[in-house]
């Protein structure tokens, strides 16, 4: 696919195609590979599960939407990206045609998006700093290959335990002019469209001026920011508030980063010239790493709790999520932080005074223990966003969110307790 004349031909087979290419169900053949199952679909096509001859299982993309010009600028993308080989960057493996229209051939992701892990909260700094150093290191080997992005979020990084994949290069492009069959006008993205996700296309971009590797770090400073604090560095109540918040510059809470602050802020600078490499970055990053690894968590767990990951900071000490490993169950677990006598009084104070009251709008706590001179107590670990970050997404119907605030402090107040600290 790299050699002109065969994607002449490429160009050929899809003019000779129909307007939109015909769904596959399971059972299927798409070149030598048979449809085991559909993973989702989208703007550009459909993603299946598929298996070739040998057993082997891959992820087929058949590009379907946006007639001939569309799918050959986007099955174009996916040829120059089989010349990338890195851990942190799904394979293309290769790329064909079926009834005209092209399929890419990837590499078969199992776990789960970034944005599907920032749901269930903040992430601890070392774990940022861990991911980001891969988003930054996938970043630098399609950027050493000439290649933009220009849609990095978390919605196209995929999670699998320890190892992270940049993925959906629907929108990326050549900077150097190698793909000039795809910059001529007629294949040219439409003026009128700004590419990329709104809170993560940098203010040059928004501004009219060319994509660069620079905007790219941009969105990675939008996602460290997001997984640091469990909200978009940038958003509004649509798509114009949010270019204009992105147009004014720095997010707000900047200095609830703690040490990666400067990274952020950095990443985030308006002066394309002045953002870091993604090299740079993850670099910057892996020597942050030792630091945030000796504040990140307890070193040990806790009786017979397994500390997965630290949530934030409650009044008397810290709050983590951990797994019962009686139950397998995932709970959080709030850490007394200072055990002088009075303070190790108002923690057990906290505890008794609600852990009776039982209300759909309030936590329920659970248990209160110590496994030697450290006391903590349990509740129920719950997925969610802090209000603040609701309201500033821009949601407007508030009575409902309200009522239930409402009912939860009536349940308190019905056990003569006053909360003293809501907001």
């Amino acid at each position: 696919m790299n050699d002109a004349a065969t994607f002449e031909q490429f160009l050929a087979e899809l003019a000779a195609a129909p307007s939109q290419a015909t769904p596959l169900s399971v059972g299927d053949r798409c070149g030598r590979y048979v449809i085991v199952d559909t993973v989702g679909s989208g703007a550009t096509g459909t993603v299946y599960r598929a298996r070739d001859g040998g057993g082997v299982e891959v992820a087929l993309k058949l590009l379907w939407n946006g007639g001939v010009l569309d799918a050959a600028r986007l099955a174009r993308r996916e040829a120059l990206l089989c010349a990338v080989r890195h851990p942190n960057v799904v394979a293309v493996y290769e790329l064909g045609t079926h009834e005209g229209f092209p399929y890419a051939v990837l590499e078969l992701v199992a776990g789960e998006t970034l944005r599907e892990l920032l749901r269930r909260g903040a992430l601890s700094p070392l774990r940022v700093a861990e991911l980001g150093q891969q988003i930054a290191a996938g970043l630098a080997a399609i950027h050493d290959e000439g290649i933009v992005h220009r849609d990095l979020k978390p919605d196209n990084v995929i999670v699998a335990g320890d190892r992270l994949k940049i993925a959906d290069f629907g929108l990326a492009k050549l900077v150097d002019g190698r793909d000039a069959v795809l910059t001529t006008a007629s294949l040219a993205t439409r003026p009128a469209e700004v590419p990329g996700t709104a809170g993560y296309i940098a203010p040059e971009c928004l501004a009219g001026d060319a994509s660069s590797t620079a905007a790219d770090v941009f969105a990675l400073g939008a996602i460290l920011y997001e997984m640091a604090l469990s909200r978009p560095a940038f958003s509004g109540a649509s798509t114009a508030s949010c270019f204009e918040a992105v147009m004014l510059g720095t997010p707000p809470r900047v200095d609830r980063l703690g040490p990666l602050e400067d990274f952020v802020c950095a990443c985030l600078e308006p002066d394309p010239s002045a953002r870091p490499s993604a090299r740079d970055v993850r670099r910057q990053l892996a020597a942050l790493e030792p630091m945030l690894a000796g504040e990140a968590m307890p070193s040990v767990d806790f009786g017979r709790y397994a500390i997965v990951r630290r949530l934030g900071e409650g009044s008397f000490g810290e709050v983590f999520e951990a797994r019962d490993s009686r139950t397998g169950e995932h709970v959080a677990l709030k850490l007394l932080r200072d055990r002088r006598p009075l303070f190790l009084l108002r923690f057990k104070r906290e505890f008794r005074s609600v852990v009776h009251i039982r209300h759909d709008n309030l936590v329920g706590l659970r248990d209160l223990e110590t496994d030697g001179d450290r006391w903590f107590f349990t509740m129920d670990l719950v997925v969610g966003e802090p209000f603040d970050a609701y309201v500033e997404r821009g949601q407007t119907e508030l009575r409902a969110a309200f009522a239930q605030l409402c009912r939860a402090l009536m349940a308190l107040h019905a056990s003569d307790v006053i909360h003293r600290d809501v907001k």
